[in-house]
């Protein structure tokens, strides 16, 4: 008896995870829409040409955004891979979007970026409490984010104010 429970149990989770696999390409695709809105209402004080787009520890969904010919408003979008402990990444990217990552490497990492005029979109904070100005919230198909203002005006990137809305926001207080 017990084993068979053991194996129901096995083959409902197989079942719920060749489910949910072809629904990752689709995943991929809106989170990749969500990621170019918020570049396309994101300026810089100085506008970038090519907009250099690092990614940077193990991600789920960024695929697209690394491999395709994308553009915001006009410009390319150059994308590469980049360790986050760079020396360099400050002056390599406009545009960080953060994998999974150790709390004491995320930490390091947004205070060596701390007052750069770096957009920073994570994958997996889901309290957007530290670092990261926007934190994607991935459920089946739908895609939303957080907004973490303070990292955004720390930052000295302006987003306009509808992207701001339409997030939920987050507040830190330090």
């Amino acid at each position: 008896m017990l084993l068979s429970l053991i194996v129901l149990s096995v083959a409902g989770n197989i079942t719920a995870q060749e489910q949910s696999e072809p629904l990752m390409p689709q995943r991929t695709a809106a989170v990749t829409d969500v990621v170019l809105g918020i570049l396309g209402y994101t300026r810089w004080k100085s506008e970038p040409g090519p907009i250099d787009f690092c990614v940077t520890a193990p991600t789920e969904y960024a695929d697209t955004l690394l491999h395709a010919n994308l553009e915001v408003l006009g410009q390319p979008l150059i994308p590469q891979r980049i360790e986050w402990d760079a020396e360099d990444i400050a002056l390599r990217c406009q545009v960080i979007y953060i994998g999974v990552m150790e709390e004491t490497d995320y930490m390091s990492l947004s205070h060596r970026i701390s007052g750069s005029p770096i957009l920073t979109i994570s994958e997996q904070d889901e309290r957007c409490s530290v670092g990261s100005m926007f934190c994607l919230l991935v459920n089946n198909l739908e895609v939303r984010f957080l907004v973490n203002l303070d990292s955004i005006a720390r930052s000295g990137v302006r987003v306009h104010p509808h992207v701001l809305k339409l997030g939920n926001r987050t507040v830190v207080q330090e």
